[in-house]
């Protein structure tokens, strides 16, 4: 096993932290891109099935449905 100094195992944390975050603020955008495919909803029932399956292929679940 490699032993990383306090500098890189900081370090690799941080990138961990930030992949996440990053990850979040494009779930989140990606939930209001959905919600708003649905409430245009008949014209772009293509389209907004589409944008779930890509989802769900990206996050393994499918997008919480929006009222």
């Amino acid at each position: 096993m490699v032993k990383l100094t306090e500098k890189q195992l900081y370090q690799t944390w941080l990138d961990i932290y930030y992949a996440e975050e990053i990850s979040r603020d494009y779930l989140h955008d990606f939930e209001i891109e959905i919600k708003l495919l649905r409430k245009q909803n008949k014209k772009n029932k293509k389209m907004l099935k589409q944008a779930e399956e890509h989802y769900e292929k990206v996050y393994g679940y499918k997008p919480k449905k929006h009222k």
